[in-house]
């Protein structure tokens, strides 16, 4: 069983169509990772994304930064390499919009992975779902416990600031 290669976020996992789309493009064959990566250039372009945000945060500088030297999948194909560095430089919503618009682009990378036996579970394992505890009104349940130690530290902390 082959565990998945990122352990870690990059800035498009929170854009599911996006992070869909490169998860598992990484796992194609060279021609159809050009034309996926065409596809998306095409959505982005249509989309008139053209990059313009000023203060993107640590992240995406550091992501930019790394793009030059090329050493990712995705920026020895130009058409991916342009995109994400354009889309990068979006705010949040703009980003969201065309991820968006990129759906009939992650639906075709399914059917691509499905036609060349890729195991999409491995590759896209599930997001565990957040467990909200239900809380009735009133007392809360007897399973949630206050923790009086870390409330003290809590208002040690905050006291100091």
């Amino acid at each position: 069983m082959q565990k998945p290669r990122h352990e870690f976020t990059r800035w498009y996992d929170s854009y599911e169509n996006i992070r869909v789309i490169m998860a598992v493009t990484e796992h194609f064959p060279t021609i159809e990772r050009h034309y996926i990566a065409q596809k998306f250039h095409n959505v982005i372009t249509q989309h008139g994304a053209q990059g313009y945000q000023l203060d993107m945060g640590s992240e995406k500088v550091l992501s930019l930064y790394k793009s030059k030297s090329k050493k990712r999948w995705y920026d020895k194909i130009y058409s991916f390499h342009s995109s994400l560095n354009s889309l990068m430089t979006l705010p949040d919503t703009e980003i969201a919009l065309v991820s968006e618009k990129c759906k009939p682009v992650k639906d075709e990378v399914i059917v691509i992975a499905k036609k060349l036996g890729l195991d999409l579970d491995e590759i896209l394992p599930r997001k565990e779902p957040e467990i909200t505890p239900e809380v009735e009104e009133g007392e809360p349940k007897e399973d949630l416990t206050i923790n009086e130690d870390l409330i003290q530290v809590c208002k040690s902390n905050t006291a100091k600031m």
